[in-house]
């Protein structure tokens, strides 16, 4: 591995910048991870006998990347969103950018809760790799990381947002996009803001705002018959007055709220597109559940209480009641994965 030239070394610090660990990235792309070597003399040259670093985190506290950087950032504006990409490389980036980023060490599915703390009251953005289908796995890795990490700090941030980059392709991440992106860095911050204010709140979780109650319409009051011909009243007689009819007592009638419907405007357009495009390429598909079922079996609380009907995901509030990050980040998977299934041959339940 030391003869394999390095590409760029990763540190992580704790809170307070002391030294941690290391990741190593070399070229070819591969990475290691190693620790300062408490035994090391500094007073002698480092060698074989004097290593510097020792090439394990055994006994290492593990910490997210740049931590005393986003602790400084947040001091400073303690409402500016967190941005959490996948790697170092992508940190570095908006970090350089003005902005508070950070990643975990091992990559795609190795978050923490020991993570969790740092995000406490913070509003946080997570930014997913673009990964492709994984075959073995049946998911694509940095879409079902993003959904951990979210899963990880709902209830722990005060917000959480899911940001997938526009005119990305599989395999595609931040530092990807932000190269594509004309003008200067600070052009590239103001869309990048835009699609934040655009991208999917997960938490906490949306709501329809309540409607304004209607207004009661006083009771119409209640005519006197007209006197027929051969019984009018004496002109200095006026008419007797008539009982207003009685009525039952009327009682509030019990608030349900079996379900609900959930409008993900041009999600569920590009859900119904594909459906109807897989159907036309042959698969036989009746339900919503046959589509989202072929992307992942993790998918299964979402299809226990949604169906289709029209390009709108019908929910059960009730079912869903605890499960929201599933529902939309799930989806949004469902809208990934499938396209790569069918490129993989794979078929449809």
């Amino acid at each position: 591995m030391s003869a394999t030239p390095v590409a760029a070394v990763y540190s992580y610090q704790d809170e307070n910048g002391f030294l941690l660990f290391q990741c190593v990235r070399y070229d070819p792309k591969s990475f290691s991870y190693r620790r300062p070597n408490p035994d090391f003399d500094d007073s002698k040259p480092a060698g074989p006998n004097n290593p510097e670093w020792v090439n394990n985190l055994e006994g290492i506290e593990r910490v997210v990347y740049a931590l005393p950087k986003i602790k400084e950032l947040l001091a400073l504006k303690p409402e500016r969103w967190v941005f959490i990409v996948e790697g170092e490389k992508d940190a570095d980036l908006l970090l350089k950018a003005g902005l508070a980023a950070t990643t975990n060490p091992h990559g795609a599915g190795k978050w923490l809760e020991r993570y969790n703390p740092v995000f406490a009251g913070c509003n946080v953005c997570i930014i997913p790799d673009e990964d492709p289908v994984d075959n073995r796995l049946g998911y694509s890795p940095g879409l079902q990381h993003a959904a951990t990490v979210a899963k990880n700090l709902k209830g722990i941030a005060k917000s959480i947002r899911l940001i997938r980059l526009p005119g990305t392709k599989p395999k595609r991440d931040i530092s990807d996009w932000w190269a594509e992106q004309k003008g200067t860095d600070q052009d590239r911050l103001k869309v990048l803001g835009e699609l934040v204010k655009k991208s999917e709140q997960i938490w906490p979780e949306p709501t329809k705002p309540a409607e304004a109650p209607k207004a009661v319409e006083p009771p119409k009051e209640e005519k006197a018959p007209e006197p027929t011909a051969d019984k009018a009243p004496p002109a200095n007689q006026a008419a007797a007055p008539v009982a207003a009819p009685a009525t039952a007592p009327t009682t509030a009638a019990p608030a349900t709220a079996p379900s609900t419907v959930i409008d993900f405007g041009e999600i569920a357009k590009e859900l119904k597109s594909m459906i109807d495009g897989m159907r036309q390429a042959g698969c036989k598909m009746t339900t919503v559940a046959e589509f989202i079922g072929a992307a992942s079996v993790n998918h299964q609380t979402l299809l226990n209480c949604c169906s289709l009907t029209n390009g709108a995901l019908h929910l059960d509030f009730a079912a869903v009641r605890e499960h929201t990050l599933v529902h939309v980040s799930l989806l949004m998977m469902a809208m990934n994965d499938i396209p790569e299934l069918l490129k993989a041959g794979k078929k449809t339940k």
